[in-house]
């Protein structure tokens, strides 16, 4: 009965966080914060799917035929947003909505691989972890709390989506290995490939989980793996295959598509690995190193999660516990994998990371304070206290940015009367979403027409605006930074033709609209 009372506890506490995480996050999503150009982007070629069949983007039409079949991200998170957009309509809320009850989930499933690891004591404070931990100083534009799923989950990216489908893999693995049943092997595979279809790097997982496997046999099973390990890698091909013949039989658009981006994949280099690790740190400190090490949380930080994974790795060697090693394994693989083949820094990606390491966290505290010890019970409530404490001030600081803030709906009106229905327009990606209805193209366009690298018939930019041939072009304060940068050769004369276009086309400003943030966008009227 006390064992039963324990449990109800721990859902009702499950329950609660999960709840505080929905009040948190779905308030004012519109507003905070500012829409980012990925968002709409990823919507783009979702939306065009369930609009007109076709999975791809008119915003990068005539680029290798982005606009009939799109491989510049991977489609899941597209596909989902539109959906949502078919179900709910297109703006920033319905937007935002589908990343929040990917974190609602991903909180609740964390909740449930703690528990099946550690027990419910851990799961629940894993789940209430995973709501405070701030691991970078709150205030950002982008990222208000400092908390990776809060934040993460506020952006309508693919980032959240394989941190949950990560975890599907991970609780499908364990379930595997208690059950020993090979299509639990395969579901956790196929998740693996689910992830993977969310972000490429969701692939990592099936790294993790092999070495998971391999030290479970080493130390503990004591038995063969080879069907496990087929049956792991049967899931991800079955998710894959029918992705991987889509690009076989559009190998060019595939290849051409991926140009802007190819040092991201320069893996025969060594110069690639050794760049990626010396620049991770720009991951974990995205608000910059001085912003970080003056925030009074960076302490907690540097300090819990290395003990965390330390504890984590003590305690396999010393009590050779079978489960602490299937959660090890991802902990220390992943972030290792990231550290050396992703190029991009972004902190969104952390948001794969985040529940693994609140999972240990709670696991160690909870250890701590069940060994009866008043120094070690006080020294878990010294160390737990500060997270939540700096948690819930970092939540409340995005909270007041986000009463702040304009919603946007005003300027998408004002955005839309200022533009004629039949206008073909040129302008940044977030601004498509006031002109769903429009023949719209990105900025993003004519640079890569014009860029060699992205590019093998790169003309002049000049000559790549003449080719999207727009009626209204959008010019921001970000644009017109970028057009007035003189510091290269190059800078100073795709300026010079941006401008020489305007003039041979007569352009003039007909409306100025603001944006939520009060900036300044110049509608110009351009004559054929």
């Amino acid at each position: 009965m006390s064992a039963s009372r324990r449990i109800d506890r721990a859902r009702i506490a499950a329950l609660t966080i999960v709840l505080a995480f929905w009040s948190v996050s779905a308030w004012r999503i519109d507003r905070f914060p500012p829409v980012h150009e990925d968002e709409p982007w990823i919507l783009s070629p979702g939306y065009k799917l369930f609009t007109q069949g076709v999975y791809g983007s008119d915003l990068f039409s005539g680029f290798h035929g982005m606009e009939q079949h799109y491989f510049d991200f991977m489609p899941l998170m597209p596909m989902l947003q539109g959906a949502g957009a078919r179900l709910w309509g297109v703006g920033v809320w319905p937007m935002r909505f589908l990343p929040i009850a990917i974190g609602a989930l991903t909180l609740a499933l964390t909740f449930l691989i703690a528990r099946r690891l550690a027990g419910s004591p851990a799961g629940a404070l894993s789940g209430l972890l995973l709501l405070t931990w701030a691991w970078t100083p709150p205030g950002d534009r982008m990222r208000g709390s400092g908390i990776p799923l809060v934040d993460v989950s506020r952006i309508a990216r693919y980032d959240i989506l394989a941190a949950l489908l990560g975890l599907c893999a991970l609780w499908w693995f364990v379930r595997a290995r208690e059950s020993g049943r090979l299509r639990h092997d395969f579901l956790a595979g196929a998740f693996v490939g689910l992830a993977g279809m969310a972000h490429a790097y969701g692939l990592l997982w099936i790294a993790a989980l092999w070495l998971a496997l391999i030290l479970d046999r080493r130390f503990f099973a004591r038995r063969p793996i080879t069907r496990s390990v087929a049956a792991l890698l049967g899931g991800v091909v079955v998710v894959w295959l029918f992705w991987v013949l889509l690009i076989i039989f559009n190998w060019s658009d595939f290849s051409g598509q991926l140009s802007p981006n190819r040092r991201r994949f320069d893996v025969l280099s060594v110069s690639f690995y050794l760049g990626n690790l010396a620049n991770e740190a720009r991951r974990w400190l995205p608000a910059g190193r001085a912003a970080t090490l003056a925030w009074p949380g960076f302490v907690w930080v540097a300090a819990t999660l290395p003990a965390a994974l330390l504890w984590l790795t003590a305690q396999v060697a010393r009590e050779h516990d079978r489960r602490k090693v299937w959660l090890l394994a991802p902990c220390l693989s992943i972030p290792l994998l990231f550290a050396l083949l992703l190029d991009s820094k972004s902190f969104n990606y952390l948001a794969s990371l985040a529940p693994l390491f609140a999972i240990a966290l709670a696991w160690m505290l909870v250890d701590m304070y069940r060994s009866h010890r008043w120094i070690a019970r006080t020294a878990a409530v010294l160390v737990g206290l500060p997270i939540v404490m700096f948690g819930v001030a970092g939540i409340a600081h995005m909270q007041r940015a986000a009463a702040q803030a304009e919603p946007p709906a005003r300027f998408h009106s004002d955005l839309d009367r200022a533009v004629p229905a039949t206008a073909r327009v040129l302008g940044l990606p977030q601004y498509w979403l006031a002109l769903i209805d429009r023949e719209y193209r990105s900025f993003v366009l004519p640079f890569y027409l014009s860029d060699p690298q992205a590019n093998r018939s790169a003309i002049s930019f000049e000559a790549a605006l003449g080719d999207v041939a727009p009626d209204i072009v959008l010019l921001d304060p970000i644009m017109a930074r970028i057009f007035a940068d003189v510091s290269t050769s190059d800078y100073r004369e795709r300026g010079e033709q941006f401008q020489a276009y305007l003039r041979r086309h007569r352009a003039r400003v007909v409306a100025e609209v603001r944006d939520p943030g009060g900036a300044p966008v110049q509608v110009y009227q351009l004559d054929p």
